[in-house]
């Protein structure tokens, strides 16, 4: 019993004592700069002998024009293709023969080069990732390679609902504003990128510099900044992200259905304007979302239209966050004949929180669970390192980590309200269906305009057959 007592002290203690910078400590984060001004988010941790290296560079798709919708996420799989003279496939062999992985992404806001591997490998890796940086062979070859790639995704992702109810649905709500395309692009805007445009945004974006440097692993400060500072000290300065502008909503019909015939499912989206991720209710809208259709079988949506309806599998409500502010949806698949069944009682569900507001029993149980699951999304290096990168990019603070608890645990029933009156309005949803249209159109017909599109190729049809 003494044993055990004195185990419990020795944990409690290790809980409660500040991180510490020395090699000693098993977590810690160091913010420092590099030469050239570049900031390096370190997070330090010697239980594994790995690293990861992020490259974040803080403009993406929202950079194209309007006809080079898909260019970014084609510059992406691009820079994978072969740098630094090496072909794509000796670019593999490099990284592969020392259990490296490198790998492009393109979001709507970034561009980020990461790698990873065993530490002894970082001054290979690095070498490698400033290749991939500085000189990616962008061969004209390689551009029609994956072009013809993503074509053949547009192919497999039109065979998702999900993915076309998605796809409308942003353009339902942000129209000809870059938001309401998807990052991919389309069909027709991918087949008229042209290797300039591709070059062009390459200096645009990856030219320019990074915002910010990932560090994540088993390595200290000594050691990391001389190789950073040898590999990625060629840029001037760190580059600064777009001016973002908050997103507009526009009008239209209320109600479109994606017709594909044959489904005996259908795919529901409601959807209407949400918050920019540096919304001062950002905690509090993740309490409220919980609350309605964020927490799984213990959301309001789960609970009625599931469990006691059971006209679903599942259904939950999200709000998309960002620099300039995502849609908050509802989404849900159930029979083709109960669509308006959903849609009425998720409104009734959106209502009573609005109008209503939330029980005590309700908020703490919401509060205990995003308070005891975030330490599970920090459980890694790269967990820990990623978030401290997402404050880094929305200016939320280099202590987000620590204040984001205290944050959660001052939400109020009354902040929930406030925040449902002023962010939910069942009147503002729009109502994305993706089904057969002869077994929706009398459903939706009183819920206002119905406009509809074919699936295959997003032209319009009649709504009622």
């Amino acid at each position: 019993m003494r044993t055990l007592s004195l185990l419990l002290f020795a944990l409690a203690a290790c809980a409660s004592a500040p991180k510490e910078s020395s090699s000693t400590s098993v977590r810690s984060d160091e913010f420092y700069a590099l030469a050239n001004g570049v900031p390096v988010i370190h997070v330090r941790d010697h239980s594994l002998p790995t690293v990861k290296v992020v490259l974040e560079f803080p403009r993406g798709a929202n950079t194209e024009a309007p006809d080079e919708e898909g260019a970014v996420a084609l510059l992406a799989s691009l820079m994978e293709r072969g740098a630094g003279g090496k072909s794509a496939l000796e670019m593999a062999a490099a990284a592969e023969n020392l259990g490296l992985e490198i790998g492009v992404s393109a979001g709507r806001e970034n561009l980020t080069i990461s790698g990873s591997g065993l530490k002894r490998h970082l001054p290979r890796l690095l070498e490698l990732m400033n290749l991939v940086a500085s000189s990616p062979n962008l061969s004209a070859d390689e551009l029609e390679r994956v072009r013809r790639q993503q074509l053949a995704r547009f192919v497999q992702e039109r065979s998702q609902p999900s993915s076309l109810g998605s796809n409308v649905m942003l353009k339902k709500l942000y129209g000809a504003d870059r938001q309401g395309r998807p990052v991919a692009g389309t069909a027709a805007s991918v087949k008229g990128v042209s290797k300039g445009v591709v070059d062009r945004l390459f200096a645009q974006i990856v030219g320019a510099g990074p915002a910010v440097i990932g560090l994540f692993g088993d390595l200290d400060i000594a050691e990391a900044k001389p190789m950073l500072q040898k590999a990625f000290g060629q840029w001037k300065a760190p580059a600064t992200p777009q001016p973002s502008m908050p997103l507009n909503v526009e009008d239209g019909p209320r109600v479109h259905v994606v017709h594909k015939a044959g489904l005996s499912q259908a795919t529901v989206i409601l959807a209407h304007g949400g918050l920019q991720r540096t919304d001062p209710r950002w905690e509090t809208v993740q309490v409220m979302n919980f609350i309605l259709g964020g927490g799984g079988f213990s959301s309001r949506l789960m609970k009625l239209v599931r469990s006691e309806k059971g006209l679903t599998y599942g259904i939950r409500s999200r709000f998309a966050g960002g620099a300039r502010g995502g849609p908050f949806t509802i989404s849900a698949a159930t029979r083709n004949e109960k669509v308006r069944e959903l849609i009425d009682l998720s409104m009734q569900v959106v209502d009573d929180l609005r109008q209503n507001g939330v029980s005590e029993e309700d908020l703490n149980q919401a509060k205990n669970y995003l308070l005891g699951s975030f330490p599970l999304r920090l459980e890694t290096p790269e967990g820990e390192g990623s978030y401290l990168m997402m404050a880094r990019r929305y200016g939320l603070g280099d202590d987000y980590l620590a204040a984001y608890p205290e944050r959660v645990k001052a939400v109020t029933r009354t902040a929930v309200s406030m925040a449902a009156s002023e962010l939910l309005d069942t009147s503002r949803l729009r109502i994305i269906v993706v089904g057969p249209r002869e077994a929706l159109y009398d459903q939706l017909k009183d819920l206002g305009d119905v406009t509809a599109s074919d699936w295959q190729d997003d032209s319009a049809i009649p709504p009622n057959p």
